[in-house]
């Protein structure tokens, strides 16, 4: 198979060091043709030196692409409040627009800067992809006795209900093959030639709206069961909320647990 071109993009907000290390580090990891990628960073409201080191990298990898968007929200991380999913959308579309302004991919794929995958991931996805389809992985997420669905919100069915959390209520039962479903988050791959004619997020539904808008284009969006990344445990979803120290010693071991699937 002739591999095509991937146009990826991602979001950062206050990610220096470690953590855009981390990513840094997944993607030259990937096991696709590095001259068949381009990577599209957007930047915004960071306190810290994101910016700068997003910058940094610019010059050390001809393919990445920065942008900055500041929109003076407050952090909202891991909720479905209309005010993030606005934000989500507004700095995503940041991305979009470079992207489709360059036109260079004939894919194009969301990464969520702080996903733990296989190197093999994306051209497991690229392979899984028909014609005219959308797709993604499962995406889960320690949780205190066995892993759990993280992106519930994004993901949902064809008759529009929520993923549940819970894996062994339910997970047993999808078929192995790619799964027809309304939408998906986190990392998800399509075909490019929409986005450079002009699709984007939408305020209300963010990546949801992306994929809505690709199935009114005849497109299908599938999940592929057997296809897995993880999203690192939250140590503080709600921000305002101090942990305990035993929390935090569980939250560690839940990450090491997700970090050993790709050991």
């Amino acid at each position: 198979m002739n591999l095509p071109k991937v146009s990826i993009w991602s979001l950062f907000r206050d990610d220096a060091g470690t953590n855009l290390e981390r990513y840094k580090n997944r993607i030259d990891a990937l096991d696709y043709p590095p001259d068949k990628l381009r990577i599209y960073c957007v930047e915004g409201d960071s306190q810290d030196d994101t910016w700068a080191e997003l910058i940094e990298w610019t010059q050390d990898d001809k393919r990445v692409r920065v942008v900055k968007c500041e929109t003076g929200l407050p952090r909202m991380s891991h909720t479905p409040h209309p005010v993030r999913i606005k934000t989500l959308a507004t700095v995503g579309n940041k991305a979009l627009h470079r992207l489709a302004g360059e036109a260079w991919g004939e894919l194009a794929c969301l990464i969520e800067s702080d996903l733990i995958y296989n190197p093999a991931t994306l051209r497991q996805l690229v392979y899984r992809r028909p014609d005219k389809g959308v797709i993604a992985p499962m995406v889960w997420i320690p949780g205190p006795k066995h892993l759990q669905f993280y992106d519930c919100w994004a993901f949902r069915f064809l008759d529009g209900t929520l993923f549940p959390a819970n894996r062994p209520a339910w997970f047993t039962r999808l078929p192995s093959d790619n799964y027809a479903i309304a939408s998906a988050g986190s990392f998800v791959l399509m075909d490019a030639q929409p986005i450079h004619d002009g699709v984007r997020y939408t305020e209300g539904e963010a990546i949801r709206g992306i994929c809505h808008q690709y199935r009114e284009l005849g497109h299908t969006v599938y999940v592929a069961p057997d296809v897995h990344v993880f999203h690192p445990m939250v140590l503080n979803p709600y921000e305002q909320f101090k942990p305990d120290q035993k929390q935090i010693e569980v939250n560690e071991s839940n990450r090491k647990l997700g970090a050993k699937q790709w050991a």
